[in-house]
């Protein structure tokens, strides 16, 4: 008996559409027992800021706490509420709600892919085919492995999510409207840029690239769409369109940009070891790098830990820098030569390029991260996908080998580095062999070591590192850490770590919340050897820094530690005005909470009453005109939320004030 052939041609590519996805989902199954890692920490840290996230209040307050970038990345905070509401936590549901946008992804991009592949002329089945093999090529990518395990580049994928969303809308809202359809496809059009598009800058800052996407595909692709000829008069209003929502987008976009320009010319470093026009030559080295990983698969690479690349001082120097720009060079020409001959050829390169232009260009960003390519690889195998299901040459059975020998290739190397990812010892090891000039590579594998209670080898490590890289004030102080389990601190140690926080400015957020943590472990009195005397030594070291000076976040947390450190020691008047000498370094409500709050708690009433009374009141405006800053500002001012929360405090504390028995000489008279 002969079974009739399915009505639908797109039955067969829709079923291995929901099998890629469930085997995508297996592999990654792996790496889902890993841990949180580096930028994880510092960022996922707001969600204990306020306690327990469970009220209105909390949660807006929360969502207006990111630090990552300009826009404060609300969005994405919002998501980490789907699987904590506190911290510390687990990391597990962080990565499967990860994985899971990262199946989602995979989704869009398949209708996305299945859009293209019509406007470049593929029918039925074909069209189909070449949507579900491109988006395999993507989503079994093992490059992407390091995006979709590490928790906080959540925002990456949720940027791209709606980029795809928006081009996805913005195919639609074209195809309505050269079908004559004008408001229904000025709305989907419109909604393409200014709904998605926030959305995706939300999530993280590189949405905004989505006007300039959509230029690209416009100008690759969606003529080959309308109706059927490009020369087709467009509708009216589309010139006035491209230029409210297109153009002026990506006007703003490049100005922004440009106010980095004078410190490219003037070749300032800023919080970096590098220039910004140095960086721009990196940049070069590195893309060839990412596409080398991209064309090249490999199924384990340095991982997060990348910051040991050589930088650029010249076009010979290394040697690579010109042949690199060479090559860049060459392929944005192919890109421009081939728009008619081979679209997709173009589309990718074009698309590649626009989606790295943010953070792989002049502005002072890190180096080196492979998660930076999530969003622009999304249309990388849409050639090679055409050239496989659309060709002429070989036997359509020849293809077909060739295109699933590619996937389980794909999907072999994705599982291995998943289950790298998922046994945080192995991939420790794993990434500083591949490392071994990185001193973050080296700093994290040797805090593994010391968990497992391998001291002697944590300070190999350490030791190696820092007499590679002097400078760096983590490795210091993590060496100092494990000294201290090992009783071999000497004074010669303590003294170099002096001068070093003399010396090494602070500015990066990274290095300030682990330089933190690693002054609250030496305070607390785990190292017998930093005695009370030691540590205030050391504190006093670092607020002689000059840069501490423009520093003010760096200056509060060490006036806090010192402050916490003469509680500890019982005197209350000597924390109290380290407390109070904090807060004119950085005048901040939730620090003002926080030092009167640990005051009250330790009995000192009196106290916690006077630095509620004698600390400045924060600035009224924003450290900046425009974005997160303003906006928390304004929430808080509008709401009166801290204001609230200090007359709480204060209640509270005249209330325990009213309970004592009153003494003959208070606290406050003497300091």
């Amino acid at each position: 008996m002969r079974f009739p052939k399915p009505v639908d041609p797109t039955l067969r590519p829709a079923l291995a559409l929901l099998a890629l996805l469930t085997g995508t989902w297996f592999l990654y199954r792996l790496g889902l027992s890993g841990a949180f890692l580096f930028d994880d920490w510092s960022n996922l840290a707001i969600l204990g800021n306020q306690g327990t996230i469970d009220s209105l209040n909390k949660v807006i307050s929360y969502l207006l706490s990111g630090f990552a970038g300009p826009s404060g990345r609300p969005l994405a905070l919002a998501s980490f509420l789907l699987d904590a509401n506190t911290w510390p936590t687990a990391a597990e549901p962080f990565k499967q709600t990860n994985v899971l946008i990262h199946l989602l992804n995979g989704t869009l991009l398949s209708a996305l892919m299945l859009q293209l592949a019509r406007a470049f002329g593929a029918r039925g089945a074909r069209a189909a085919w070449v949507a579900v093999l491109g988006s395999a090529l993507w989503l079994l990518h093992p490059l992407l492995v390091s995006t979709t395990l590490y928790v906080v580049q959540r925002m990456a994928m949720l940027a791209t999510s709606f980029v795809l969303a928006g081009l996805l809308s913005y195919l639609r809202g074209r195809t309505w409207l050269w079908r004559g359809h004008l408001l229904r496809g000025y709305a989907w059009l419109s909604f393409a840029v200014a709904g998605f598009g926030l959305l995706a800058v939300l999530s993280k800052e590189n949405g905004a690239l989505l006007p300039l996407l959509i230029l690209v595909i416009e100008k690759t692709a969606a003529p080959q769409n309308s109706r059927g000829s490009a020369a087709q008069p467009p509708p009216p209003g589309w010139r006035l369109w491209c230029w409210l929502f297109l153009y002026l987008p990506i006007g703003l976009l490049l100005a922004y940009m440009a106010t980095g320009l004078p410190a490219l010319f003037a070749g300032e470093t800023g919080i970096r070891a590098f220039t910004p026009g140095q960086r721009l030559l990196t940049e070069a080295r590195i893309l060839v790098d990412y596409l080398g990983a991209w064309w090249l698969p490999r199924p384990y690479t340095g991982g997060l830990f990348n910051d040991a690349i050589v930088v650029s001082k010249g076009l010979a120097t290394p040697a690579t820098t010109l042949s690199s720009l060479l090559l860049l060079t060459g392929l944005l020409g192919l890109a421009i030569a081939l728009r008619r001959k081979a679209p997709t050829v173009s589309l990718a390169i074009a698309f590649y390029f626009t989606g790295h232009l943010l953070e792989s260009s002049f502005l002072q960003l890190e180096l080196y991260f492979e998660h930076r390519n999530y969003l622009p690889a999304l249309l990388m195998p849409l050639p090679l996908t055409w050239v496989l299901v659309m060709g002429r040459w070989g036997k359509a059975r020849t293809r077909l080998a060739v295109a699933l020998s590619i996937v389980c290739l794909l999907s072999f190397e994705t599982g291995l580095r998943a289950e790298l990812w998922g046994t945080p010892f192995r991939q420790a090891l794993a990434w500083a062999r591949a490392n071994p000039a990185s001193p973050r590579a080296q700093n994290h594998l040797a805090s593994l070591w010391l968990k497992t209670g391998n001291t002697a080898e944590a300070q190999r490590l350490l030791s190696k590192a820092l007499a590679r890289h002097p400078d760096h004030l983590v490795t210091r102080l993590t060496l100092l850490g494990a000294d201290c389990r090992a009783g071999t601190v000497t004074a010669a140690e303590i003294q170099a770590l002096e001068e070093a926080l003399h010396r090494i400015d602070v500015r990066s957020i990274v290095t300030r919340y682990q330089v933190g943590k690693t002054l609250s472990f030496l305070r607390q009195g785990h190292c017998s050897a930093v005695t009370p005397k030691v540590f205030q030594d050391i504190l006093t070291a670092a607020l002689a820094n000059p840069a501490s000076s423009h520093t003010p976040r760096w200056r509060q947390t060490v006036l806090q530690q010192r402050g916490e450190l003469h509680l500890k020691q019982g005197q209350p008047q000597a924390a109290y005005r380290d407390f109070l000498s904090a807060l004119q370094a950085n005048p901040r409500f939730d620090g003002i909470l926080r030092d009167a709050a640990l005051l009250a708690t330790k009995g000192h009433l009196e106290l916690a009453l006077a630095l509620l009374d004698a600390a400045p009141q924060p600035a009224k405006r924003a450290d900046t005109p425009f974005g997160i800053g303003l906006l928390r500002r304004t929430w808080y001012t509008h709401t009166n939320y801290y204001a609230n929360e200090i007359r709480h405090l204060r209640k509270q504390i005249r209330q325990e004030l009213l309970q004592r028995p009153q003494h003959a000489l208070s606290e406050v008279g003497n300091t």
